[in-house]
């Protein structure tokens, strides 16, 4: 198995335990409200020539997770800063891209109730030349 593969196989898993240590004890959100599943809105997010920087909004308290890739579908750049704390603003890094590429994201947001994902697409930074 190459590189990319066992690191989106350990991030996978990683997302997968943490859904399951961090949302099955959380049935009230901290208002002591009851927990719905969470809907993403207001997904924004930029570039550089390596890296996109995404941030949501959720609509009840959710750990969130943001992946990448160059196919829609699939996902084989997970972000290096996983949201595993409940919350419902959040803000993902995916870095060690390619400049001047599209890339198709997902985000996921999870709690005990459920799991719901949005998607976009974005471009990648041109490298800028370097003068000597």
């Amino acid at each position: 198995m190459d590189t990319d593969r066992k690191f989106m196989v350990a991030a996978v898993l990683s997302f997968l335990f943490t859904q399951a240590v961090y949302s099955a004890p959380f049935n009230d959100d901290s208002d002591g409200q009851a927990r719905k599943t969470p809907t993403i809105s207001n997904v924004g997010s930029i570039s550089s020539s390596s890296t996109i920087v995404a941030r949501w909004v959720t609509s009840d308290e959710a750990s969130s997770f943001l992946a990448c890739g160059t196919r829609r579908g699939v996902y084989n750049h997970a972000s290096v800063d996983r949201n595993n704390v409940s919350a419902r603003r959040n803000e993902s890094v995916v870095a060690g891209l390619l400049p001047s590429t599209v890339y198709h994201c997902r985000v996921t947001a999870a709690n005990g109730n459920g799991a719901t994902r949005a998607t976009f697409s974005l471009s990648t930074m041109a490298e800028k030349p370097i003068f000597r």
